[in-house]
């Protein structure tokens, strides 16, 4: 059935065979029938690719996607018009994902191409800057193209292309707010496959959400490192008259902070904002502080509890005030292997505290004729022999055997272990670096949506008199002047392109040549078989006005040869009468 109608196309909703066989008979072998067949891969009247069906199916079968994805080089090679594939397969990825993120890569690598051109001269509202190269504007189509007079701005004066323009095939709405940006933003955020974030498509879509956010961050991070440096301020000067100043702006801080978070609580929802371990921090370090400077106001002989209150106060505000180092590219990879480091250390902690306890009861036993060493000095003492400081006076005869054991243990094989676990995981880090890297940008990124959605029209003042650089978002023919639904261009300087770029730009042009010469080939062998056939069907028309004249000519010669015969005959009659 499949070979006897493969042209098969149900009309109004301009589905195929490979529709109709991913929709009621979705088997693998079926499904590598329709691509050995050739039959095409594109998406129906709804914009709806076999690839969605399978993947939107009451029962998911991964082998059939699986199977899909890895003959997708075929798939994309045989469309007629990559743009509108790619378009169409938008609206899957982030479920691909979540599903199958290794054999997402195929379709990734797919994604980027080069815009093509178009004559017209209109040009519309700029969308980006690109640094010491002027403006650069975009035609408002849904088909990415630029004008022939864009193409002449990348040059320079002597014919060199400074400039590379091109786009992310990934069709959606790219507002920094859309739910589209922050669906994809949440399936990269969860997965673990380096080679995903290797690709030109997602590198580029994450650089773009976190250029549109990290302004935004850079913002809280001043508001609050303001608010670090009064409480800095504060906690040295807590026992003077000064103090009562900055604690009264301390206690405006800690309550516009709260209510940021009760903000955020609202448009992150319940379950993503629990999520986070930083809200809690947040939450507890705002309230500890508002307790502090309360109970430090209404004095008390308490002093040892309002120390505690301020040491664990300025623990919790510190860490978050490190967390804002993320933001900033020299730093943000040191935190996530410090983050890293105290993760893989759990086990060796746990393992750690018991035998630092073990040892501390043992030496115990031998102290409890002492009357000045309690416990929890003794705790103490075995605690520092980790790092060798220790005084032997501080040991009897009979805790020396025991000395020497733990010194060996903890001194030489955990603190060798703890650096190894440290060594291993900088490595580890070190090797996934683009991993971390772009999930760290992805978790800012998505922090800052969710509040910014809270001051989207303030945001959307300052965009005014923002020129974002390296990056363009091209409009589509629409009513609504915000709207950013489209292809995402980017630019580049040709000269800081890599060797596999440069490699890869340089085949692009010349399969771009080769295509060149070859049209033109066909173009001239096409007018001269078109003209060899102007030249027979002239031919065969003077042949065929020519035999007119012969027929015409021979009837009547025929008609003269039937009178003469009747003459004859009219002759012959009358000399037989006589």
């Amino acid at each position: 059935m499949i070979t006897k109608y493969k042209d098969l196309n149900i009309y109004p909703h301009n589905m195929n065979l490979f529709h109709i066989t991913a929709v009621f008979f979705p088997q693998k072998d079926l499904i590598s029938f329709c691509l050995e067949s050739g039959i095409q891969f594109f998406g129906d009247t709804y914009g709806r690719t076999p690839l969605h069906y399978l993947l939107n199916s009451d029962k998911i079968d991964l082998n059939n996607i699986n199977y899909i994805l890895e003959n997708f080089d075929d798939i994309f090679e045989n469309t007629d018009d990559v743009y509108t594939l790619m378009a169409e397969i938008t609206q899957d990825v982030t479920k691909l994902l979540h599903l199958t993120p290794s054999l997402v890569v195929n379709i990734l690598n797919r994604g980027i191409a080069y815009p093509l051109s178009r004559q017209e001269t209109g040009e519309v509202t700029c969308f980006g800057a690109i640094q010491d190269g002027g403006e650069i504007k975009c035609v408002p189509y849904k088909y990415p193209s630029f004008t022939s007079t864009i193409k002449d701005k990348l040059v320079d004066a002597e014919g060199n292309q400074l400039l590379t323009i091109r786009m992310v095939l990934l069709f959606m709405d790219y507002d920094i707010c859309s739910r589209e940006l922050m669906n994809i933003l949440h399936a990269l955020e969860s997965v673990e496959t380096v080679e995903v974030f290797q690709t030109k498509a997602v590198s580029v879509l994450i650089n773009y959400a976190w250029d549109l956010s990290k302004t935004y961050l850079y913002v809280l991070m001043s508001f609050y490192s303001v608010y670090m440096i009064l409480l800095s301020v504060y906690a040295s000067q807590v026992q003077t008259q000064k103090s009562e100043g900055v604690g009264a702006a301390l206690l405006v801080f800690a309550a516009i902070f709260l209510f940021y978070e009760f903000l955020h609580f609202l448009s992150a929802g319940k379950k993503i904002f629990f999520l986070d371990i930083w809200n809690y921090i947040d939450i507890t370090a705002n309230i500890m502080l508002i307790i502090t400077v309360l109970v430090t106001r209404g004095g008390g002989e308490n002093t040892l509890s309002r120390q505690w209150l301020m040491t664990i106060t300025l623990f919790l505000c510190y860490s978050k005030w490190v967390s804002f180092f993320r933001i900033i590219d020299q730093t943000r990879n040191l935190i996530r292997i410090i983050i890293e480091i105290l993760q893989d250390m759990k086990s060796f902690i746990v393992f750690l505290a018991v035998s630092v306890l073990g040892f501390s009861l043992i030496f115990y036993q031998f102290d409890q004729e002492n009357e000045e060493m309690e416990y929890t000095d003794r705790l103490l003492l075995c605690y520092n022999l980790i790092y060798a400081g220790f005084d032997i006076g501080d040991y009897n005869s009979s805790q020396v055997f025991y000395l020497v054991l733990v010194t060996i243990l903890l001194s030489v094989i955990f603190l060798n272990m703890l650096v190894a676990i440290m060594g291993g995981t900088y490595n580890r880090v070190e090797g996934t670096a683009i991993l971390a890297d772009s999930k760290e940008k992805i978790i800012l990124t998505l922090e800052s949506i969710i509040t910014k959605k809270i001051f989207l029209q303030v945001e959307r003042f300052f965009k005014k008199f923002k020129r974002r650089r390296h990056l363009l978002v091209p409009k589509i023919a629409s009513d609504d002047e915000d709207s950013k639904t489209g292809f995402l261009f980017f630019v580049e300087d040709s000269r800081n392109l890599t060797e596999e770029e440069t490699l890869e730009r340089e085949w692009e042009k010349r399969i771009n040549l080769m295509k060149n010469i070859v049209q033109e080939e066909v173009e001239q062998q096409h007018e001269t078989v078109q003209k060899r056939i102007n030249g027979i069907e002239n031919h065969l028309k003077r042949q065929d006005h020519r035999i007119s004249e012969l027929k015409k000519s021979f009837g009547e010669r025929m008609v003269n040869v039937d009178n003469n015969l009747v003459k004859i005959w009219n002759i012959f009659q009358n000399a037989k009468i006589k």
